[in-house]
């Protein structure tokens, strides 16, 4: 956004907004996993059967593929537990 005095409009906003989730938007993938009964039980079943670095390997990559996304660093900071980094990521 605008480091000016003037009035961000409702477009820089938005596209701020949207920037910050694109740039997590792996980390929230797993958070969504893991608060999700379900999606979490699969998940753990994923990983007892290919382990844990192939689970999340493929995950973070379908999340770039599905989402035609580039790379932009690693975040040694997730908040979700079943990841120690992730990608970060920005829109082409």
């Amino acid at each position: 956004m605008s480091t000016n005095n003037t009035t961000p409009s409702a477009s820089q906003v938005a596209d701020a907004a949207i920037n910050i989730l694109i740039r997590d938007i792996t980390d929230k993938v797993f958070l969504i996993i893991e608060e999700d009964r379900k999606l979490n039980r699969a998940y753990l079943r994923a990983v007892e059967t290919q382990g844990l670095d192939a689970v999340n390997l493929d995950i973070g990559k379908r999340v770039k593929e599905r989402l035609g996304l580039r790379n932009e660093g690693q975040n040694e900071k997730p908040k979700s537990k079943h990841i120690f980094s992730y990608e970060e990521h920005s829109l082409p």
